[in-house]
């Protein structure tokens, strides 16, 4: 979470910000720690369950709840902090809140999971609620996850409340489309830098995608409609590559089958590392966080990046790119689609009223902001990169509502 840092600073020398703001800014509202006694296999064991609500100044906190084993306090506020410059991006009404439990689901039972959903629940009950901090999946959490977030909420409460928390199985308040919400936003931030930035023909862009999951596979498959070329996917086990493009629809069902891409039998297998050097148009990190570390910025032959996960760049590499110029789409707007989704979703259940597809507000509000940084970055020679013009536009947006609050 260097890179985030080092870019707020530079943003706030650029805007000339006041010191009260950035210390405003830079501060966290609140962290909640609560206990969670489970019964394993090796006896009573307590979790701790974390909530951070970073920043409310432009609506109630938003964001996800993840459960591993290696969740904790200084995770979560730095996330938290991420959720608030995103939602800021995209001109969203939520400030910026994470969560998570240090377990690891896959060495519980799904009755115990739900068990420790709903005590995380009582543990932070008072302090979360449809208009004050609104709850999401993460990493190792889903939409049944949520169900039982919802269910718990709404018992301690007295009445359905099923606004508390976005990304829900459709029959209890959640929408069509919002599986597809993060992947898709990627793909609608890769045709507006193709077309403004990269200026060549969508058809002969060559695109490797680095982790295959949910967010890489919807990113791939709507790269491959718009007629780009998908040449290399990679997951955990390794990657495939094919110079004239992969049908990664086929890939995808390879996948769902065997749990692995090596088996596909298209194209030539590849290691993760191989994919980050390849010489395409434009890589997408969509795995891990760090991914694209000194020795891959030194190396990659990519002419663009596109972040689909969270944090793949790293500050030293950040560095290089900038000096190779190897322009980078920042995590904060190329993968908003989901937090655009939860917030139809939350517009939806706060109205009782079920809304279409989220994917037409997902591709407005990410052409609007990409645009609107593009232009910045071109008023304003003091902005290297396209985070930076992106951590102006957010960080502008809060200071507004701070100088509107004040005479």
């Amino acid at each position: 979470m260097d890179i985030i840092e080092k870019n707020l600073n530079t943003v706030f020398r650029i805007l000339d910000t006041d010191e009260t703001h950035i210390s405003s800014l830079n501060s966290f509202n609140r962290i909640i720690e609560t206990e969670i006694p489970l019964e394993t296999k090796d006896g009573i064991k307590v979790f701790t369950g974390y909530r951070c609500q970073h920043n409310d100044l432009l609506g109630p906190y938003k964001g996800g709840v993840r459960y591993h084993p290696q969740v904790n306090k200084e995770e979560v506020k730095q996330l938290a902090k991420l959720t608030t410059w995103k939602t800021s991006l995209v001109d969203l009404p939520f400030g910026g809140a994470k969560g998570g439990i240090n377990l690891d689901p896959n060495d519980l039972e799904r009755k115990k999971i739900e068990k420790a959903t709903r005590k995380y629940t009582r543990g932070i009950r008072d302090l979360i609620g449809p208009k004050t901090d609104i709850l999401a999946p993460d990493v190792n959490t889903n939409p049944e996850t949520m169900g039982v977030l919802v269910d718990e909420y709404s018992k301690l409460v007295g009445r359905n409340v099923p606004e508390v928390a976005t990304g829900k199985p459709i029959s209890i308040g959640g929408i069509k489309g919002r599986d597809r919400a993060t992947g898709f936003g990627v793909s609608v931030a890769f045709k507006v830098f193709v077309d403004r930035i990269l200026d060549k023909n969508i058809d002969d862009v060559d695109v490797a995608i680095q982790g295959f999951g949910e967010v890489g596979v919807v990113a791939a498959n709507e790269i491959n409609k718009l007629g780009s070329n998908v040449v290399a996917v990679s997951d955990s086990s390794g990657g495939i590559y094919k110079e004239r493009g992969l049908k990664t629809k086929d890939v995808e069902k390879t996948k769902t089958k065997t749990g692995k891409v090596t088996n596909h039998l298209e194209g030539t297998e590849i290691s993760n590392k191989e994919l980050l050097k390849l010489d395409v148009d434009v890589l997408i990190p969509a795995a891990l966080e760090n991914a694209v570390n000194k020795e891959i910025a030194e190396n990659t032959r990519c002419k663009a990046i596109i972040e689909a996960a969270n944090g793949p760049t790293t500050n030293e590499a950040e560095k290089i790119l900038i000096e190779r110029e190897i322009p980078v789409v920042p995590d904060i707007l190329s993968n908003s689609g989901g937090v655009i989704a939860s917030y139809i979703e939350w517009i939806s259940n706060l109205n009782r009223y079920r809304m279409a597809s989220p994917l037409e507000e997902i591709e407005k509000r990410i052409k609007e902001s990409f645009k609107q940084i593009i232009e910045e970055k071109e008023r304003n020679s003091e902005i290297n990169s396209l985070r930076e013009g992106s951590y102006i536009k957010s960080v502008n947006n809060l200071l507004r509502s701070i100088n509107y609050r004040t005479l």
